[in-house]
């Protein structure tokens, strides 16, 4: 990927060379986060990218470029990952949910949790859907304007999809009960 600066014509290429990188060429059931995998801040110093781990999990790794190190790792449960970060407004952390219950016996039954990693790599869940559902999943998200919000869809069990919102601050999420869906990153149909 190359970076072009449009005010002085200046480019730098982003080479993603981070250790244990999936990689659109092992094409098996790990590969997320579209084309490149990997999803840089706005300055450059940071990257989030998924991870293959020995365990048989993808963990999605938040990578420090300038000290070259790992700042913080979150293991989803499935056996790939299939979900896109949320940098925040400043760049100073980013919003990701994860599969962080499942049970095996249950192969259809799964509950996606929002976190936060902030770039001391401290990772805050921000909400507990498995202490209510055995099965919740949270299709695609956004970030609002003012940066205090995040809108998802979420889909408990086999009922529908519902527009719900997940309120940064005091962590409480509201379900506004509007049908629609989420396919394939194309945002909501009705």
């Amino acid at each position: 990927m190359t970076v072009v600066d449009p005010f002085s014509g200046t480019q730098q290429e982003l080479v993603p060379d981070f250790p244990g990188l999936e990689t659109i060429a092992q094409e098996g059931i790990h590969y997320v986060l579209g084309a490149n995998t990997v999803l840089y801040d706005s300055s450059l110093n940071y990257a989030i990218y998924p991870r293959l781990e020995n365990d048989g999990y993808a963990y999605l790794v938040f990578w420090d470029l300038q000290a070259n190190r790992i700042l913080a790792k979150i293991r989803n449960l499935a056996k790939s990952f299939d979900y896109d970060p949320i940098w925040s407004l400043d760049q100073n952390q980013f919003y990701v949910a994860v599969i962080d219950k499942w049970d095996a016996s249950k192969p259809d039954n799964f509950v996606y949790d929002f976190f936060s990693v902030n770039k001391d790599g401290e990772v805050h869940q921000l909400t507990d859907f498995g202490a209510i559902f055995d099965n919740m999943y949270i299709g695609g998200a956004s970030l609002s304007p003012d940066g205090k919000k995040i809108a998802f869809w979420l889909e408990r069990g086999s009922a529908k999809k519902q527009l719900a919102m997940l309120d940064l601050d005091t962590k409480q999420v509201i379900n506004y009960c509007i049908p629609g869906s989420y396919q394939n990153g194309a945002g909501s149909t009705r």
